[in-house]
């Protein structure tokens, strides 16, 4: 019962987290439900924090104005297409995914299941060495890819489909995302190059950062033994997260512009006391 919990637990709230130690002679029934607990999580995360939270006033994540005289028959409609909106891209970039999975290789029971927790950002796998147990560059990039693509605010591909076709390119917390990823891979490589070269591999390095930054938690290499810069830089990666209106964890993306912003006007009051900053 205890382990049931604690399984089921992980799975809903995308945390990746396992006590089953021998994934590989699991029953396929199990894998399967722990999937769509992980897949159902991940949307119920998005609709909740996209539509429901603005309606009752919680969190930073204002997806509509509510003027003064708006009732809620006008708002809950509108929730109700955003949310249905939602649904279909997120089954869609599902869809996509299991696709791409089993065109490269992965069984069809496989794709299915790695798909939902992929786009999830969850993680769970039905064997031990997790994606590395394919030992595939083709689902390794198409694992990075969709990972990417659940990282990313899902009221981007709403604005998208609307007709703001450079939403992805303009959108700030999108890009500040990807510049993360890419200085935390220059980092990577810079230290396991010139410090412990023994482990320099560009092709590990780039799918365990995208991993953990997105806390994802698939992995490809024991990265244990890269050294203490590499696991404290992780760390930090699984702290900052993913974007926010995202499938991902931690702090997320968002949160972390707001507070450098803030922590730049506090300086600037610092310097000039009597200068009024205005945070945008």
């Amino acid at each position: 019962m205890t382990d049931a919990f604690f399984e089921s637990m992980s799975g809903i709230t995308t945390t990746g987290s396992t006590i089953i130690s021998n994934l590989e002679f699991t029953p396929k029934g199990i894998l399967l439900w722990r999937a769509i607990l992980q897949w159902l999580g991940g949307i119920g995360i998005i609709v909740m924090a996209i539509t429901l939270m603005p309606i009752m006033n919680v969190g930073g994540m204002q997806l509509f104005k509510i003027s003064s005289n708006d009732s809620s028959e006008k708002i809950l409609p509108k929730s109700k297409e955003i949310a249905l909106r939602l649904i279909y891209i997120y089954s869609g970039l599902t869809a996509m995914c299991a696709v791409t999975y089993w065109l490269f290789g992965m069984s069809k029971f496989d794709s299915l299941t790695h798909s939902m927790t992929t786009i999830a950002t969850g993680g769970f796998s039905n064997y031990n060495k997790s994606i590395g147990y394919f030992n595939s560059i083709p689902i390794e990039i198409a694992s990075m890819v969709f990972i990417i693509l659940g990282s990313l605010p899902f009221i981007a591909y709403i604005k998208f489909l609307n007709g703001n076709r450079k939403i992805f390119l303009t959108d700030i917390q999108i890009k500040t995302f990807l510049k993360i990823i890419i200085t935390s891979i220059i980092l990577l490589s810079l230290y396991l190059l010139f410090i412990n070269n023994e482990n320099f591999n560009l092709r590990s390095i780039f799918f365990n950062s995208i991993s953990i930054l997105t806390g994802t938690g698939y992995v490809n290499a024991e990265y244990d033994g890269w050294g203490s810069f590499p696991l404290t830089l992780f760390l930090a990666l699984m702290f900052i997260g993913g974007c926010a209106g995202s499938t991902t964890c931690g702090i997320k993306i968002f949160r972390i512009q707001i507070l450098y912003l803030f922590i730049v006007n506090q300086l600037k009051k610092v310097i000039y006391p009597k200068g009024v900053f205005v945070i945008k």
